[in-house]
């Protein structure tokens, strides 16, 4: 799907943000799960640090063939939203795991639509 197909991103806070985000991952056939609240998904956890876990995890199913399929962690910031130090260190904490870990702002949206694609 071409880029003038995608809706463009007009943004008026994280939640449009986040709204024009669903909006491209269902058109482009990607899944998400979105953590509304991490602090709250995550009571009980002992670590204090996976209280900054990003609040979008994303996949994309494989077909058993050549199309493997693959996931990503990403936190979603306005353009001037900075991370917390608990994110900073679970960020890093899943970058040493091997996790593909990042932080999407809306003036990112080409960068954005690529990874989605996988391009």
């Amino acid at each position: 799907m071409s880029s003038a197909r995608l809706p463009r991103l007009i943004l008026g806070g994280e939640a449009d943000f986040a709204r024009w985000l669903k909006r491209v991952m269902a058109l482009l056939g990607v899944h998400g799960f979105h953590i509304r609240e991490s602090e709250g998904a995550l009571e009980g956890v002992i670590k204090s640090d996976a209280f900054g876990i990003p609040d979008w995890y994303i996949w994309r199913e494989g077909d058993g063939g050549d199309d493997t399929g693959w996931h990503m962690w990403r936190e979603l910031k306005t353009d001037e939203g900075r991370l917390t130090p608990m994110q900073t260190l679970m960020h890093l904490s899943m970058r040493r795991a091997g996790e593909d870990v990042d932080v999407w702002r809306p003036r990112d949206q080409e960068r954005i639509l690529a990874e989605l694609r996988r391009e």
